[in-house]
């Protein structure tokens, strides 16, 4: 189990940017999202109005909760 902790560590630091994806049954795909790491990187794209390469990591959650939690311990230090 720690080994997969430091493991997803690992690929949160490397990540420019992140995102949690989750099971969500009110979403018309199913699924939910929280963006973990990245905001700014993302802000930053956007408002260049250019496509930009950018090393990006998708992380599994089981709950909104667990990417909250991630977001919190691993993510961006400002929230938007």
């Amino acid at each position: 189990m720690l080994k997969d902790f430091v493991e997803l560590e690992k690929q949160i630091a490397n990540a420019e940017v992140v995102i949690g994806i989750f099971p969500d049954l009110t979403a018309e795909d199913g699924n939910g999202t929280l963006i973990i790491k990245g905001q700014y990187r993302i802000m930053e794209i956007v408002e260049k109005q250019e496509p930009e390469e950018t090393w990006v990591a998708i992380v599994p959650c089981d709950t909104p909760e667990e990417a909250e939690a991630l977001r919190r311990t691993f993510g961006d230090t400002r929230i938007i």
